[in-house]
């Protein structure tokens, strides 16, 4: 019995503005700038690739470039890529892990 599969695309499901904002937010929250630029190149996919390069003074070569795994776009695109998808960028505090508090050593009284 042979099992046939097909090819995963994430762009396939970035089909909402919603979609492709959760996508982004969750590759800037954990900071890699590679997975960063990825996310960017994949929800850039996800639209009108030609249309979205035209828009940002690019190539459609040239977004595939810098969005590509050797790609290193330069922050002027990424801000103007994010703008052009309909989305913004806010910034927060970032959220502090609750260091553990240490246990106190428990002393013995000494009778006097």
């Amino acid at each position: 019995m042979t099992l046939k599969t097909t090819s995963f695309d994430p762009a396939d499901y970035l089909n909402t503005p919603e979609r492709r904002e959760a996508f982004l937010s969750e590759a800037l929250n954990g900071g890699d700038p590679d997975e960063i630029r990825e996310a960017l190149g994949i929800i850039s996919r996800a639209t009108n690739l030609s249309r979205l390069a035209a828009k940002v003074g690019v190539s459609r070569q040239g977004l595939i470039k810098a969005l590509g795994p050797n790609g290193n776009p330069s922050f002027a695109l990424v801000a103007n890529l994010i703008g052009e998808l309909g989305l913004t960028m806010t910034l927060g505090p970032k959220a502090r892990k609750t260091p553990k508090k240490k246990a106190k050593p428990q002393g013995t009284k000494l009778a006097a």
